[in-house]
């Protein structure tokens, strides 16, 4: 996969309908974390990145269960 995490991440938020303060509560980091991570200065630590998949998961769970059409 050639996408730079950031841009990867920043397009599932906006999948989710998750913003970037509500990202970074579920996952346990600052909003500034996630925010460093989507422009590409930062990326998360082997510790975060599992917490990262999970609420990721979780939303993209919920929204198969229930689609917005």
């Amino acid at each position: 996969m050639d996408e730079k995490f950031g841009a990867w991440l920043g397009r599932q938020l906006h999948r989710a309908g998750l913003t970037q303060a509500e990202f970074a509560e579920q996952v346990g980091v600052t909003r500034a974390a996630v925010s460093a991570w989507i422009v590409g200065r930062a990326v998360p630590s082997p510790v975060t990145l599992p917490k990262v998949a999970a609420v990721l998961e979780a939303a993209a769970a919920t929204e198969a269960k229930n689609p917005q059409t």
